[in-house]
């Protein structure tokens, strides 16, 4: 089954492509999608192992992850894409970039330090309940996920997972050639703080841009349409 889920119209004249958080499918980008509006045909990554993949096995690795993501947006997006990746997406967007057979016209980050850095803000390990303080520091407060014993037993699992994979990234040596990078801050992101996002100057030999909004970890994806703004501005339609 392919890595990719159109959301909403095909009618767009640009693709952009979403990638999703820990744990998270396409669905996590639904509203989001709307908010981008009708000039973008959006798409969401859609990993094995959740919603209507909930039957396939996981990615065994970070680097098959990148790989079967690159196969999919080779095979089906067209040359005039933008790639938009929140916390553990957005270093899934910018490794998935560094191996397209197209390079993007853009890429827009928020929620992580920097593909080349050290990772400075460490990830929860041990037993159930460290994880859900975890991930209710991020979130700033309980969640269905944290707060739910049925959701918690179907989503725990596939965030470890991911949880594993993202433990797994070795800080990048090589920059993308070129392309333009546009980085989204959150003022109250306890884990990607604003004073932590200055690696991404390193990412690219391209252009790097910031911009700032109020709110946590998961602001951003309310503001779908700061992303089609920054795109807008940026690429010529």
């Amino acid at each position: 089954m392919s890595y990719l889920r159109l959301l909403g119209s095909n009618a767009g004249s640009l693709d952009i492509v979403c990638f999703p958080h820990l744990g998270a499918g396409a669905t996590a980008y639904s509203e989001f999608a709307l908010d981008l509006g009708d000039t973008f045909r959006s798409w969401s990554i859609q990993a094995p192992g959740r919603e209507d993949r909930s039957s396939e096995p996981l990615p065994t690795s970070f680097d098959e992850l990148v790989g079967r993501c690159v196969e999919a947006i080779n095979g089906e997006i067209g040359d005039r894409a933008v790639l938009f990746g929140h916390s553990f997406g957005a270093l899934v967007a910018w490794s998935v970039a560094r191996s397209l057979a197209r390079p993007p016209m853009q890429l827009i980050v928020s929620g992580s330090q920097g593909p080349m850095d050290t990772r400075t803000s460490p990830l929860p390990q041990g037993d159930d309940a460290s994880l859900i303080m975890w991930l209710e520091k991020v979130a700033g407060g309980p969640t269905p996920v944290t707060s739910d014993p049925r959701i918690r037993e179907l989503f725990l699992p596939t965030i470890r997972h991911d949880l594993r994979l993202a433990q797994s990234i070795r800080p990048g040596t090589e920059p993308l050639r070129g392309v333009p990078i546009h980085v989204i801050t959150a003022e109250s992101d306890p884990v990607a703080t604003p004073a932590s996002m200055s690696g991404w100057y390193r990412a690219t030999t391209g252009e790097v841009s910031f911009s700032s909004i109020p709110g946590g970890h998961f602001a951003v994806l309310k503001r779908g349409t700061l992303v089609r703004d920054v795109v807008l501005r940026n690429v010529f339609l």
